[in-house]
């Protein structure tokens, strides 16, 4: 049985899309793209029957128990951490719903406005691959703006393509300690 498992966790790798995690959302009730917040993380841990639906959805096999269904909980759980982006692309996000007087985020919002810069179905994209996607479709725009801003500006600070593109990702700011 040992064995069984160290099989499934070094020969089977799942990679999400997009297009998994909507049919998730749809049947079994799990948005995956809220995988961050602790709700979602106790059905994970909590509910076999959920989890077995979602590895199923996710290319697994259909009927799986014991031993096996903790391997591939694992292996969910690692093509989890792959889906989405190293840095949490979500921090550059977070804002009130239109029309709403509360401050909320919603996922499925990055998700559409990356599909809409690159102009594909966001289906067959895992997280991190649309979101790079939408950075190099920008790249130009904001290169070229820049380039432009640049030219009209007098003696200054230059502008760099970098703060014009909002899919870029930000470094954290570092403050420097002095003494004293």
């Amino acid at each position: 049985m040992l064995h069984r498992k160290m099989h499934i966790m070094l020969h089977r790798k799942m990679h999400i899309t997009l297009g998994m995690v909507r049919r998730v959302r749809d049947d079994v009730g799990i948005d995956l793209l809220r995988a961050y917040e602790s709700d979602v993380q106790s059905v994970l841990a909590s509910d076999p029957v959920a989890v077995g639906r979602i590895v199923a959805i996710c290319g697994g096999p259909e009927d799986v128990s014991g031993d096996d269904l903790a391997a591939w909980c694992d292996a969910l759980m690692d093509a989890l951490v792959e889906f989405f982006p190293k840095r949490s692309i979500f921090d550059d996000f977070v804002e009130p719903d239109e029309g709403s007087s509360t401050s909320g985020f919603d996922p499925w919002r990055v998700v559409f406005r990356a599909s809409g810069v690159i102009g594909q179905p966001p289906w067959d994209y895992s997280m991190r691959e649309l979101i790079w996607a939408a950075q190099g479709a920008f790249e130009p725009f904001a290169e070229a703006m820049a380039l432009e801003i640049n030219k009209a500006a007098r003696r200054g600070k230059s502008i760099h393509p970098e703060t014009i593109n909002p899919w870029h990702p930000r470094r954290p700011r570092t403050t420097r300690r002095t003494r004293g």
